[in-house]
C-alpha cells in the first residue's frame, strides 16, 4: 500500500499536568500509559476539523496599535505589496494609524504573522525619517527602551511573543498625526493546495486598502484572480484597491494562479517542496505514551490543545 509521507514539525503530543493547565505542576507520565485493547493502526485515526467559532463571535484583529488605556488607534491605511514564487511567498505591510486626541501617547504595536514566516523588516516613521528596527530578547528590549524614552525617541525594538505574534512599543505618537509602520516578512507554502494569505478579518474599518501582488509566472487559463476580486494586468499582477471597508474575510490567492513548478534556484540555492511517496504497510502500535507540554509558554490556544489531545485519545480507543 501507498501513503504519503508527511512532515509534521513540532509534534509533541504532551500529557504532563493536563488536569493543571498551563504552567501547572505536572503528573507523571506513566499515570497516562496505556495498553491498547486490540492492535491499532495509525492510518485508521484522524484529527476533525477544528471547532467553528460561536456565532457572533469578533475574531481578534491581526494587526493593531493600542494607546496604554487599551484604546484601539484608527488603521487608516493599509498598503501590501506582495510576491508569489511558489513555494514561497514575501509581503511588505505599510500601515497608518491616526492618534485622534489633543495629547502625544504611548502605543503597542502588534501583529500576526503566518505560521513560520521570517520577519525581514520593521521600521516606523519619526519625524521625517525612518527609523529601522531588529527583533530583540525582551528583557533587552525593555532596556534599551528605557534608555531611548529618556530621549523621547522610539528606539523600534520588535519582541516576539507567544507563536507567530510580534509586538513592540511605540513611542511617540504625536497628538493629531499619524503614525506610519513597515513589516515584511517571507514565508513558505508547504503543500500545493495552500493559498497566499494576507489576514485581514478582525481589522475594523480600513480608510484606504491598496493590495499588489506579483506573480512569479503565468497562471493557469481561467483561473479566478483571487477570492475577493480585483484586477490582473498582463495575468502578471494582481491589484485590489477599496475605501472605507471593514474586512469580513480574509485576502487569498490560490497558487493555481502561478503555473506548477517544483521550485525555485539562485545560483547553489535551491528551494524545493517534495511530498514523496513510499511503500509501506502499517505497523501495529500496542502501548504508548502521550506527553503535552502544560508549561506558561503553551497558554496561548490551551483549550485547543486540551480538544485536540482528547480527540487523539478517543480515536486511540476506538482504534
Amino acid at each position: 500500500m501507498f501513503r504519503t509521507a508527511t512532515l509534521l514539525g513540532s509534534l509533541a503530543l504532551a500529557a504532563l499536568g493536563l488536569a493543571s493547565g498551563p504552567g501547572g505542576n505536572a503528573a507523571s507520565p506513566a499515570r497516562f500509559q496505556t495498553e491498547a485493547r486490540a492492535p491499532f493502526t495509525p492510518a485508521s485515526f484522524r484529527f476533525p476539523k477544528p471547532p467553528a467559532e460561536a456565532p457572533g463571535a469578533a475574531p481578534d484583529a491581526p494587526i493593531r496599535l493600542t494607546a496604554s488605556d487599551g484604546t484601539g488607534l484608527a488603521l487608516v491605511a493599509l498598503e501590501a505589496n506582495g510576491v508569489l514564487e511558489p513555494p514561497l511567498a514575501f509581503t511588505e505591510l505599510h500601515l497608518t494609524f491616526e492618534n485622534p486626541r489633543d495629547a502625544t501617547i504611548e502605543g503597542r504595536f502588534r501583529i500576526a504573522l503566518p505560521p513560520g514566516a521570517a520577519l525581514s523588516r520593521f521600521a516606523m516613521k519619526i519625524g521625517e525619517a525612518w527609523q529601522e528596527g531588529e527583533v530583540v530578547e525582551r528583557q533587552r528590549a525593555r532596556q534599551v527602551y528605557e534608555d531611548f524614552l529618556h530621549r523621547r525617541q522610539d528606539p523600534a525594538l520588535l519582541e516576539q511573543e507567544a507563536g507567530n505574534e510580534f509586538s513592540a512599543r511605540v513611542f511617540p505618537i504625536p497628538a493629531r498625526s499619524r503614525k506610519e509602520i513597515i513589516v515584511s516578512y517571507s514565508h513558505s507554502l508547504a503543500r500545493e493546495d495552500e493559498p497566499y494569505v494576507l489576514h485581514l478579518r478582525g481589522l475594523a474599518q480600513i480608510g484606504r486598502l491598496d493590495l499588489r501582488v506579483l506573480l512569479g509566472d503565468r497562471p493557469a487559463a481561467g483561473a479566478p484572480v483571487s477570492n475577493l476580486g480585483g484586477e490582473a494586468r498582463d495575468r502578471r499582477v494582481i491589484e485590489l484597491h477599496k475605501r472605507d471597508w471593514t474586512p469580513d474575510r480574509d485576502f487569498e490567492i490560490g497558487q493555481d494562479q502561478v503555473s506548477g513548478r517544483a521550485g525555485l534556484r539562485n545560483g547553489s540555492l535551491a528551494v524545493v517542496r517534495v511530498t514523496p511517496t513510499v511503500a509501506a504497510t502499517p505497523q501495529e502500535i500496542r502501548g504508548l505514551y502521550v506527553l503535552v507540554d502544560s508549561s506558561a509558554s503553551r497558554a496561548l490556544g490551551w483549550s485547543t490543545q486540551v480538544r485536540r489531545l482528547a480527540d487523539l485519545a478517543a480515536g486511540l480507543r476506538d482504534g
